[in-house]
C-alpha cells in the first residue's frame, strides 16, 4: 500500500467495534514509520452494558483496570516503536485521572523499541581444492594411439 511508509502520526478512535478496531490496529502494526499515536477514548468504552471480549494483558494493574478489560486492549499494548502516545477523552465517562493513568501506562510500553530477531549466525564453509584424477576410458586410449590400431587401413 502506498500510505504505509508515509504514515507518521495517527488519531485512532478506540470505540471497541471488534472488526473495525482490529483491522485498524493490525494496519498500524505494519506501518514502519508510525511515531505518534493519538488514542481517543470513546463513550462506548466506558459503557458497562457492552460486553467486551476477554483481554489478557496487564489485568493486574489497578490504575487501568477499566481499560484493560476493553476489546482491543491487547492489540494496542502490542504496538511498539512509537515516540509519543497521547490519550484524549472523546465524550467518555472516565475521569481525567483515569485518562492520565492510561497515558502514563501506555507511554513506556509503546515507546519501547520494536523487537528485532537476532541475526542468524553465519557459518563459513571452507572448500578445499581436492581434485581427483579420473581414469580415461579404454575407448579414448585406443583412439589416441593411431599406429597400433589394426583397423586403420590408411
Amino acid at each position: 500500500m502506498i500510505i504505509k511508509p508515509h504514515l507518521r502520526e495517527v488519531t485512532f478512535n478506540w470505540d471497541t467495534y471488534g472488526r473495525k478496531d482490529a483491522n485498524a490496529i493490525k494496519f498500524f502494526h505494519t506501518c514502519p514509520n508510525l511515531k505518534v499515536l493519538n488514542l481517543r477514548v470513546d463513550s462506548f468504552l466506558s459503557n458497562p452494558r457492552i460486553w467486551h471480549k476477554p483481554q489478557y494483558s496487564h489485568q493486574h494493574v489497578a490504575s487501568i483496570k477499566k481499560f484493560s478489560r476493553c476489546r482491543g486492549f491487547d492489540d494496542i499494548v502490542a504496538l511498539k516503536g512509537l515516540e509519543k502516545v497521547r490519550v484524549e477523552d472523546h465524550g467518555s465517562d472516565f475521569t481525567a485521572d483515569e485518562i492520565k493513568a492510561l497515558q502514563d501506562f501506555l507511554n513506556p510500553l509503546l515507546t519501547a523499541p520494536k523487537y528485532l530477531p537476532p541475526p542468524k549466525p553465519v557459518t563459513v564453509i571452507k572448500v578445499t581444492n581436492t581434485k581427483t584424477k579420473t581414469k580415461k576410458s579404454r575407448k579414448s586410449r585406443k583412439s589416441t594411439n593411431w599406429e597400433d590400431d589394426s583397423d586403420y587401413a590408411g
